[in-house]
């Protein structure tokens, strides 16, 4: 489902590990995009994934799985595929 945000801005409501917004990735706003997911994907255990600063023993199996559930989920069909 996606909704319209504050100024205008998509989001897309997932449902990671209860109720989180996550918010849609657009053409224009990647920097917001990125800094939003950083949060979520803290708050989820799942930044070491994707952060190129974390040791590979701090992201496993079930982090990268997190990881890409919920980036999966701030980009669009078209995007994604």
């Amino acid at each position: 489902m996606v909704t319209a945000g504050v100024g205008g801005a998509a989001a897309a409501t997932a449902a990671v590990g209860g109720k989180v917004s996550v918010p849609l990735l657009t053409r224009t706003n990647f920097a917001a995009w990125a800094m939003r997911m950083k949060y979520i994907l803290r708050v989820h255990g799942a930044w070491s994934a994707v952060d190129p600063e974390s040791s590979a023993a701090e992201a496993d199996g079930s982090k990268e799985e997190m990881a890409m559930t919920i980036i999966s989920q701030g980009i669009d069909d078209e995007t994604l595929l």
